[in-house]
Order: structure tokens, then C-alpha cells, then sequence
């Protein structure tokens, strides 16, 4: 089993460790654009990298784990779209919803799967409250979510980015739960 990867967010990196620790151990093929690709395939044994996306559309594959936040990763979500291998896809704010868009268009074009990809969804604790929400006869009435960062040595934007992306996790956590959300209230403080 060999997937492709082309993602330049780091928080993808504890989901791929998870997945190459799965009973059937996959190997994976890397697109490496520059060396802060590599926080990505930290402690995952079985790595081939490739310097561009290109390579992604001819190899026999699994499916493919795209997504990221610069204009390379988007340009590169595009050109793996024409390929007709399963893509998941790991939402990033700096997405925004002109790519989502043109994404679902291109989707309807093709035999392939386009998929979300939440690494959250696989968190012991999360399934374990979804297994229980949906055996209980209680439903869903009100949750809430705590949050700490340090944010020691980081500027006010690189803050801003980080909560944004936590802020749409945190928005799939609610309705993967099964809540359609009649209210969604996020709060910062800070000290």
C-alpha cells in the first residue's frame, strides 16, 4: 500500500505517524519542495520523496493526502484533481472558500473521491464521546472548548493564523459530533 503526500502543514504530521503505524504499513511517496516539507515525514520510516507534485499523478497509488497554505500547495491541489486517484484533502483557513469552491466544482468532474481530511476524527477520546452520543438517548445540548497556547515569541499574525486554523477543527469537532449548531460562540483572552 503507498500513498502520495504533498502537504505543507506540519500539523499533519502526528496523522501520518498514526497511519504508518496501521496494520497494514503503508509507505508513502513525498513531494519535497523545500526542507520545512520534512515536519511533515518526521519519525515515518518508509519515505520516498520527489521534488514536485508531477510524479504523484503517474505512480500506482492509494490515494493521495494533499493540502496546505501557500499558493504552491494550492496550485498543486489543482493539478492532482485531474489525476482519478482518491485525494484528502487537510483544510487550511488560507484555503478559503474561492478554492473550496473550485475544488467541489472540479470534484463533480471526476470518478475519484475528493474527502476532508480531520486528523482529529481519529482521536481515541473524541470517537469514544461520538460512540456515546450516539448510543445515549441525551443528544448533544451544549459543548464547549478549552484552549491554551503559549504564545511566547510569536507575533500577533503568526497567533492569529494558529487560532484560525484551530477555530475550523474546533467547527468540525462540533458537527462531526453531530451538532448542526444553532449558536457558535469563540472567546480569546489573553493575560
Amino acid at each position: 500500500m503507498r500513498w502520495g503526500v504533498c502537504c505543507d502543514d506540519a500539523r499533519l504530521s502526528e496523522w501520518l505517524r498514526g497511519f504508518a503505524k496501521s496494520s497494514q504499513v503503508p509507505s508513502f511517496l513525498g513531494v519535497r519542495r523545500s526542507p520545512t516539507d520534512d515536519l511533515c515525514f518526521q519519525g515515518i520510516p518508509r519515505v520516498e520523496f520527489c521534488a514536485s507534485w508531477e510524479p504523484l499523478l503517474i505512480a500506482d497509488l492509494e490515494g493521495i493526502v494533499a493540502g496546505g497554505r501557500t499558493e504552491d500547495a494550492f496550485s498543486a491541489l489543482r493539478q492532482l484533481m485531474q489525476s482519478e486517484t482518491p485525494l484528502y484533502v487537510r483544510p487550511h483557513p488560507a484555503q478559503g472558500l474561492p478554492l473550496a469552491y473550485e475544488l467541489t466544482l472540479m470534484a463533480a468532474e471526476r470518478d475519484a473521491p475528493l474527502r476532508p481530511l480531520w486528523p482529529h476524527r481519529s482521536d481515541p477520546a473524541l470517537s469514544a464521546l461520538k460512540r456515546w452520543l450516539l448510543e445515549s438517548d441525551r443528544g448533544l445540548q451544549h459543548i464547549e472548548l478549552d484552549r491554551t497556547l503559549d504564545v511566547d515569541g510569536l507575533s500577533e499574525a503568526e497567533v492569529d493564523s494558529y487560532l484560525a486554523a484551530l477555530r475550523l477543527d474546533d467547527v468540525d469537532i462540533v458537527r462531526w459530533l453531530g451538532s448542526r449548531g444553532s449558536r457558535l460562540t469563540a472567546l480569546r483572552s489573553s493575560r
